[in-house]
């Protein structure tokens, strides 16, 4: 007997009224009536899913081990039931190169290596989510692969492998992740996906890895269900037009992917007409400060604007209204890196300081409520209910011009329903339903008006008169209109224990000496090896136990190292807290002895606060022949040579140490001091304050017994952004900003304000001293007063992201007042660094 599903058919139109500015602008009428329909499974909503790759759910693992409470809150909030409830989780499977944030270890690192799934977060938290939803389906994919699938050997110099022996190495690394993720975690994958992320597609693997799936009679549980993605273009569909003229290729494919996009095309309509799923495989959290943003994008919402909270919800929207998409994977739901890396400020939730178990629900976390706690997996999706009238805008990935957006569901078995909608235009618009034969004796709205918490999901009771019911949307708001009776903000709040007061510095003196002995004994090997706090943005560091002792090694060899995805810095991991400032930092290294020349080195740095950079902050750099260097960023500053070099010297440990005082900078190498110098007298700016750096060479190089001592009265710092109320800028016939409200991630919080000559503002902070961050034109100035009192004028160097413009300390600790005014060129002002002596 043919399925009856019991839907609402929801026939729609549109009419203009003409009311003046503020006032209702627009109407749309809403018929809902219930008829029967039998609807394919590859058409009900799957929901929400998460991409952790990257590096983005690294510091996962030190939530889990220092903060085990809040780890598990952050599960909850992300895969529970009244949190984000996400359904689906796809994992890097990495191969030791920055995919774009930070590396992700790879698991074989050779054709013989039994696959480690400790190695980074992504298996770690793929189990841990499971026990949390034990329906979240699963999939992974590769930015890049190892070598040794590609080349004879796993080394570059060896000969490229044929294709079929490529195939064979690949399935051998999929499978070999598939078995180790079952016996180790008991985890079964729901899906894999077989393209290249963003790099095109190769048609006959994709057919190879469905044979092998379908005919793998040793694997641990029945490999032929394990599904496959494929696609996962940016913007485009060039896989669905393979698939519609290749019946093999047709058959292997089971989902059809894409990144950006809530558009498909009808040859994607077609396929899934024919029983495939389409998925947004790959789509953007909100980005950005919306607190700052609120108080100059002109509604006060925080809301609107170019990749901000209702740009991505009309991506969500739209997806299905227009693509016909059931599933929206966030890259990322959480942030668990540092800040600075490559596409920061993106995320629901932000999770960077595992010490003191500290995260934020951002507002793009409330929008994803909307969905997750109104539209249920399995829901059916409502077709005449469901629309979006944006255009692709920004770079075609965000969503622009829209003025109707709305995505309606319903429960096939309860016939309870929800409509979530949209509104980012400057008007309310009104919404008028009329209901008949479905459930209309109780309804309730939930609208979210800002970024701020209390005014997120606001609850209220929708009057039915005879089934019919209008509803003003407000400008710049979302809203879920919905039969169902639930508390979705306090159900979510009620997740998490966190408070302000537990976003708590990393205090000095830190020491790792990497034994972890007041740990379980098992502590090193249940998390791959991976030290604590360290986030690694080239090579890839982790503990080794060398003659009896723990050393952490950098273990990616050049002539080994994967082929790139997008490109990755020399190794480098950084860890701590990028409020510290004035401090030293010690660590030994010794030479890896295949190589001991000039590009053999290992270094120590510190104010490491952009990591997309690679080599950032200062840093002392010493190298196999003796000689070494001071750096800012990848700039020598100055140099020399080891006078006690010798043949011996290079299988020797060697202590480097470097000490940051406000703008001093000292070195010693093995006790003797190197250097001393004062950044002003030389060409180089300050940077802000940042975290340590630990640096080497793609040799295995090792280092032990890391320490950090504060320095001087201000070892730490606060941060302001450029748009926090302290901030106060001039706006008259000689000083104009232009506040960008969605700049760059190289800026904090992607936020910044633009001047010029004339341009002038107030900044009011407490403490004894400030660093004032931004970039700036060469031969740019300053005229600028403290508490009233002018300074002499202030020639500015040229600075980058997240250095100094200018730098102040020794003020009497408590409130003081900062004028700035551009005499000459063009400056942009990024934040405010305050320094407390604590007195």
């Amino acid at each position: 007997m043919k399925k009856i599903i019991l839907i609402f058919l929801l026939i729609a139109s549109v009419t203009c009224i003409a009311y003046s500015k503020n006032k209702v602008v627009k109407k749309m009428d809403i018929l809902i009536d219930t008829n029967q329909a039998s609807v394919p499974e590859n058409m009900l909503w799957r929901g929400m899913g998460m991409v952790s790759g990257n590096n983005s759910s690294r510091l996962l693992l030190d939530y889990k081990s220092q903060n085990p409470q809040r780890y598990q809150e952050l599960l909850e909030l992300i895969f529970g039931e009244k949190g984000c409830g996400i359904q689906h989780l796809k994992i890097e499977m990495g191969a030791d190169i920055n995919s774009s944030s930070g590396t992700e270890p790879c698991t074989m690192r050779s054709i013989d290596e039994k696959a480690d799934v400790t190695r980074g977060a992504a298996f770690i938290l793929a189990a841990d989510a499971k026990k949390i939803n034990p329906d979240l389906t699963l999939d992974m994919l590769w930015w890049a692969e190892p070598l040794w699938i590609e080349r004879e050997g796993g080394l570059k110099s060896g000969p490229e492998l044929a294709k079929e022996k490529q195939y064979e190495n690949r399935y051998k690394w999929y499978r070999e992740n598939l078995v180790g993720a079952y016996e180790h975690f008991g985890l079964k994958f729901d899906f894999v996906s077989a393209t290249q992320n963003e790099r095109g597609w190769d048609s006959e693997w994709i057919k190879y890895l469905s044979n092998q799936l379908k005919s793998d009679s040793a694997a641990p549980y029945d490999f032929s269900k394990i599904k496959i993605v494929a696609g996962d273009e940016v913007c485009s569909w060039n896989q669905a037009d393979l698939m519609a003229s290749d019946q093999e290729l047709f058959n292997a494919i089971d989902v059809i992917g894409s990144h950006y996009t809530s558009w498909s095309t009808d040859t994607v309509k077609k396929l899934r007409q024919k029983g495939k799923e389409v998925w947004l495989s790959e789509g953007s959290s909100p980005m950005g400060y919306a607190k700052s943003q609120a108080a100059y994008d002109g509604n006060g919402s925080g809301l609107n604007g170019l990749n901000g909270v209702l740009d991505v919800a009309n991506r969500i929207i739209t997806m299905y209204a227009q693509g016909k998409m059931t599933l929206y994977e966030f890259q990322p739901v959480i942030a668990a890196y540092y800040d600075g890396v490559t596409y920061c400020h993106k995320e629901l939730i932000s999770a960077n300081t595992p010490w003191s178990g500290y995260y934020q629900l951002g507002p793009g976390f409330f929008m994803a409520l909307h969905f997750s706690q109104f539209i249920k997996r399995g829901w059916t999706m409502l077709d005449s209910a469901s629309f979006g009238d944006g255009h692709a805008a920004g770079d075609g990935h965000a969503l622009g011009g829209a003025t109707y957006s709305y995505l309606t569901g319903s429960n096939p078995e309860s016939g309870d329903w929800s409509t979530v909608i949209t509104n980012t235009t400057e008007n309310p618009i009104e919404y008028t339903f009329e209901i008949k034969n479905g459930k209309k004796d109780q309804l309730w709205a939930y609208q979210t008006s800002s970024w701020k918490i209390q005014d997120s999901l606001k609850k209220s009771k929708i009057s039915v008169k005879d089934g019919k019911f209008s509803i003003k949307v407000k400008a710049n708001s979302i809203v879920s209109l919905s039969s169902l009776d639930i508390n979705p903000l306090d159900d979510a709040l009620s997740l998490s224990s966190i408070t302000q007061d537990d976003n708590k510095i990393l205090e000095l003196p830190y020491k790792d000496d990497f034994n972890y002995s007041d740990k379980n004994q098992n502590f090193l090997q249940e998390r791959g090896f991976a030290p604590l706090y360290t986030s690694d943005q080239g090579g890839a560091f982790e503990v080794i136990n060398l003659e009896g002792q723990n050393l952490l090694q950098q273990k990616i060899r050049l002539e080994e190292k994967a082929r790139e995805w997008g490109g990755s810095p020399e190794p480098v991991t950084n860890l701590g807290d990028d409020r510290w400032f004035n401090y030293s930092v010690q660590i030994e290294g010794k030479f890896s002895q295949e190589d001991l020349n000039d590009s053999n080195y290992i270094g120590i740095g510190g104010r490491y606060n952009l990591p997309d950079s690679g080599k950032n902050g200062i840093w002392l750099k010493l190298q196999a022949n003796g000689k070494w260097q001071l750096l800012r960023n990848k700039i020598s500053i100055t140099s020399g040579q080891q006078e006690d070099f010798s043949p011996e010297w290079t299988n020797l440990w060697h202590k480097l140490w470097l000490g940051l005082e406000d703008m001093t900078v000292k070195a010693k190498i093995d006790d003797k001091e190197v250097l001393a110098l004062n950044l002003a007298d030389t060409k180089a700016s300050l940077q802000g304050a940042g975290r340590v750096a630990i640096y080497s060479s793609y040799r295995q190089n090792c280092f032990k017994n890391l320490e950090i001592q504060p320095l001087g009265k201000n070892p730490y710092i606060e941060r302001f952004d450029n748009l926090d109320s302290n901030f106060t800028y001039t706006e008259n016939e000689t000083s104009h900003w232009e506040h960008s409200l969605m700049d760059s991630f190289k800026c904090y919080k992607r936020t910044v304000s633009k001047g010029k000559k004339g341009s002038s503002c107030k900044i009011n902070f407490t403490g004894s001293g400030f660093i004032l961050t931004g970039t700036s034109d060469k031969g740019s100035g300053l005229k600028i007063k403290i508490d009233g009192q002018p300074l002499e004028l202030q020639k500015i160097r040229k600075t980058e992201n997240r250095e100094a413009l200018f730098y102040y300390s020794g003020l009497k600790e408590g409130k003081h007042k900062l004028e700035i005014k551009i005499l000459a060129g063009n400056m942009n002002i990024d934040g405010l660094e305050v320094l407390s002596c604590g007195e």
